[in-house]
C-alpha cells in the first residue's frame, strides 16, 4: 500500500503529547471554575458577620427566614413553568404522532385549534379525518 505504517513508539510519543495537551486544557477549565465560583460567592454572597446580641441573632433568623421563602418562590414558579413546558411538549409531538399517522394512511386533514392556549383554558383540539380510500376486508377506514 502507499501509505506508510506509522511505528508504536511515534503513536505512543503522539498519544502522549495528545493527553497531556488535553490534561493542560482540563486544568485551565478547573482554574476558570474556581475563579468564576470564588468571583459569584464574592458578589452574591457576602461574608457573614457574626451577630453579638440575642437581638442581632433573631434579626439574621428572620432576613435569612425572608431570603428562604423567596426563594422556595421562585423554586414554585420555575417548576410550574417547566411543568407546563413539559405538557406543551408531551401534546406536541402526540400531535406530530396523529399527523403522521394520518399522512401514512392515507386520510387528508387534521386541524389543531388553540394549540398555545392549552394549559390557560379548556382543551380545544378538533381533529378532521375524512377517509379516502377502503380497506381490504370492505370496511372504510378505522377509529383513531
Amino acid at each position: 500500500s502507499l501509505r506508510k505504517k506509522m511505528s508504536s513508539s511515534r503513536k505512543h510519543q503522539l498519544k502522549s503529547l495528545m493527553l497531556s495537551i488535553a490534561k493542560g486544557i482540563l486544568e485551565e477549565e478547573d482554574r476558570e471554575r474556581e475563579e468564576e465560583r470564588e468571583k459569584y460567592m464574592a458578589e452574591c454572597c457576602p461574608p457573614l458577620a457574626m451577630p453579638r446580641t440575642l437581638q442581632e441573632l433573631q434579626e439574621l433568623c428572620r432576613e435569612i427566614h425572608h431570603k428562604i421563602d423567596v426563594t422556595d418562590e421562585e423554586r414554585y414558579d420555575l417548576e410550574a413553568k417547566v411543568n407546563k413546558a413539559n405538557k406543551e411538549i408531551i401534546i406536541f409531538f402526540s400531535l406530530i404522532d396523529l399527523f403522521v399517522l394520518t399522512i401514512l394512511n392515507g386520510k387528508c386533514c387534521i386541524l389543531i385549534q388553540r394549540f398555545s392556549t392549552f394549559l390557560e383554558g379548556p382543551k380545544h383540539f378538533t381533529v378532521t379525518v375524512p377517509f379516502t380510500h377502503s380497506h381490504n376486508d370492505g370496511s372504510s377506514g378505522a377509529n383513531l
